[in-house]
């Protein structure tokens, strides 16, 4: 299951996410019916806006098994981590046909104020965290 982490600090480094996850997802007595899981990959990664503004840095976690990640999820949802509140929930990947959003007729967002003011537009993807500054 892949799991994503939102509003992190900038200055995370992949061995702070395994630091995190890591207890949470390994065997204990009292979760002996639970297997151990184990992370498959980590992605790091920014959102900007228009002007190149830091929005959000959100990590991809990759771990299995899927109730490992559940674990997670439910106990480090709206947790502080480095003063600030990090929010946790499974990414679901959307498939092209599947997708509403990317139908024949666009939403027009000057008849329908909420919808447009509600979502954030125009963010860029940067893979490489080194170079971000707030």
């Amino acid at each position: 299951m892949i799991v994503i982490f939102s509003n992190f600090p900038i200055d995370i480094k992949k061995e702070d996410i395994i630091e995190l996850v890591s207890p949470l997802i390994e065997k204990s007595i009292f979760f002996s019916f639970r297997k151990k899981g184990f992370v498959k990959n980590i992605d790091i990664f920014s959102l900007k806006n228009e002007e190149l503004e830091l929005v959000d840095v959100q990590v991809l976690v990759t771990i299995e098994p899927s109730t490992s990640a559940s674990h997670v999820i439910d106990v480090l949802n709206n947790k502080l981590y480095k003063g600030k509140s990090i929010f946790v929930r499974q990414y679901h990947q959307r498939l092209a046909r599947n997708d509403k959003r990317s139908a024949v007729d666009p939403v027009n967002f000057d008849n329908d104020v909420r919808k447009g003011d509600r979502r954030k537009r125009d963010l860029y993807v940067f893979d490489d965290i080194s170079e971000v500054k707030e």
